[in-house]
């Protein structure tokens, strides 16, 4: 498995995470346990294999 870049900035704005979303630009929301880490590769392609045959998620990380 590859190693994952834990220094690389996500941003989950306009993702539809409960964290980012209703958030204030001057707030730092601490309370959802969201990961503001990228998923692994193997991850988002499983996912998009899924999403192939019609099922939906929301945001890609």
């Amino acid at each position: 498995m590859n190693q994952n870049n834990f220094n690389k900035l996500i941003s989950r704005q306009n993702t539809y995470s409960a964290k980012w979303c209703n958030s204030n630009a001057n707030v730092i929301p601490l309370s959802v346990a969201d990961m503001d880490i990228s998923a692994p590769d193997f991850i988002i392609n499983k996912l998009s294999q899924f999403n192939l045959n019609r099922y939906l998620w929301l945001y890609r990380s």
